[in-house]
């Protein structure tokens, strides 16, 4: 390709052709050619893209909003950078964020695009002014290369939003963020994302969850998709021979294979887990690292001819739902979490009807009774019955008397050594070590509230034994039941069955070190 551009126009015409072409092969030559860069476009591993389909869909407007879940050193800041250059020299009129996590995030990205854009003659030749708040160029667009901080984001709303390394953000701040993009004449207005995964409970983790739902698209390359091709010999000989698996001859990376070595042999298995083989998420600062979904999700059959117990944690305002859990024990001791409500913004008598709305739609209201007025006897008495017991905090008087006078059998612990979140904790971390709590595939955000619920990390990184107020109203309402229905200081109050083969939830707790 390089013979093909003889002057600046002649680059330019090529970037119109390849465009209009959607041409990957044409791009990918581009931006060796002029770049130097040889971004990896092999895929290694199963499910996984190689890093310049990522590169190539954006460009090409192929997504409008994109999460890119890289490893560390995965070329995740000089994608972003070269997008900025390549989006501003094509596009006439373009605005270009870039948002680092933290500042020298930031300042890294700019030092790339900076390099490029003064080194390369064709983009040269279109700067006017050079800033890394705002770099201009003749044809109208603009690039920002911004901090990720509430002001930085604030303000611009450009055509590409991009965040580099959104795990080091705030939750609140990507919200903002979410607001930048807008689309113009034929510039498509785009959300691009990248991260490694710290965290099971970050923010990476939680938008590859929702991704689906947000609308986005997911890419993901791991240090597999960026080590270079190298001797197997030597990997065969090595720690990183596992993660290989004999496939050294297939890679088309950069990185070398004796940094990545060392790189692994320093770090513990979870974080080169998580961030280099972006495999699963670390566990180290979890409350209840215990919870595994392929165990703890089970599909649960309502069992009407048996007792249902509520729990619940009162809440009202946004982010803080009020969480009404349904639950079923066995004789044996387990327990099945069959259904669960959250709302917002609701008053207890609205919360009140949408209990016992979910009473009849589980199946405990024979059917001649379910059209009836709620005010009718019969059914008020059904409804009454079908809830052998109500927990909730005790903190709130007013709103456990209210549910009283609809006729529930609500109740609160008064011990306050056992409510205190601290004590609670091993009664939970039992329950799921011992796989004696399941949740039905509809309390979905009570499960995702207690596969990220974590405890408090200081900025040195040390991790508290405290968890930390967020994503806590799931895994509140589940305590709440635990330290009511089977309070530590009543071991061993229900029988155990040999069937079942399960030992009361507070046996053993004493010598369990969680």
């Amino acid at each position: 390709m390089a013979k093909l551009i003889k002057d600046s126009k002649d680059a330019f015409q090529v970037l119109e052709l390849i465009f209009k072409d959607q041409d990957k092969d044409g791009l990918w030559e581009y931006i060796n050619d002029n770049f130097g860069i040889a971004i990896p476009r092999k895929a290694i591993c199963e499910d996984h893209n190689a890093p310049f389909d990522f590169v190539a869909d954006v460009f090409f407007q192929k997504v409008q909003n994109a999460i890119a879940l890289a490893n560390r050193t995965g070329g995740k800041t000089t994608d972003f950078a070269i997008l900025d250059v390549l989006n501003s020299y094509y596009w006439p009129e373009c605005e270009t964020a870039t948002a680092g996590a933290i500042e020298e995030q930031a300042k890294k990205c700019y030092g790339y695009f900076q390099n490029w854009i003064n080194n390369i003659p064709i983009f040269n030749e279109r700067v006017l002014d050079l800033l890394m708040r705002e770099t201009k160029f003749t044809n109208g667009s603009m690039v920002q290369i911004l901090t990720g901080t509430m002001s930085g984001v604030n303000s611009p709303h450009p055509q590409k939003a991009f965040l580099d390394e959104i795990e080091l953000m705030m939750w609140n701040i990507i919200q903002e963020a979410f607001s930048m993009p807008q689309s113009k004449g034929e510039i498509l207005g785009q959300l691009i994302l990248t991260s490694t995964r710290k965290f099971a409970f970050g923010p990476m983790e939680r938008l590859l969850d929702e991704a689906e739902e947000r609308g986005f698209d997911v890419y993901r390359w791991c240090v597999m998709e960026t080590i270079e091709k190298h001797d197997p010999e030597i990997c065969r000989k090595s720690v990183f021979a596992e993660d290989c698996q004999g496939r050294c001859l297939e890679c088309n990376g950069y990185l070398k294979l004796e940094d990545v070595i060392a790189a692994k042999m320093r770090l513990d298995k979870d974080t080169w887990d998580s961030q280099w083989m972006c495999k699963r998420p670390s566990q180290k600062a979890l409350v209840y690292p215990q919870f595994n979904e392929a165990f703890h999700v089970k599909k649960t059959k309502v069992d009407t001819g048996a007792e249902l117990i509520l729990a619940e944690d009162f809440g009202f305002a946004e982010g803080h739902a009020d969480v009404v859990g349904f639950f079923q024990v066995k004789p044996s001791g387990r327990v099945s979490m069959v259904d669960e409500i959250w709302i917002e913004g609701k008053t207890d008598s609205d919360i009140i009807t949408l209990v016992e709305d979910k009473i009849i739609e589980l199946g405990f209201i024979p059917d001649r009774y379910k059209d009836k007025k709620r005010t009718d006897a019969d059914l008020r008495r059904l409804l009454n019955l079908a809830v052998n017991i109500w927990y909730c905090p005790i903190e709130e008087p007013s709103k456990i008397e209210l549910r009283r006078r609809a006729g529930f059998n609500v109740t609160a612990m008064a011990d306050a050594d056992a409510r205190k979140v601290i004590n609670g904790l091993p009664l939970v971390r039992k329950a799921l070590q011992d796989r004696i709590i399941t949740f039905d595939p509809k309390c979905k955000k009570t499960v995702k509230e207690i596969k990220i619920y974590a405890n408090k990390v200081r900025a040195d990184g040390t991790i508290l034994d405290e968890p930390a107020k967020k994503n806590d109203n799931g895994p509140d309402m589940v305590r709440y039941f635990f330290i009511n229905h089977f309070p530590a200081k009543q071991a061993g109050h229900f029988q155990e069955t040999k069937s079942d083969e399960v030992k009361p939830i507070t046996s053993g707790i004493a010598d369990v070190t969680f």
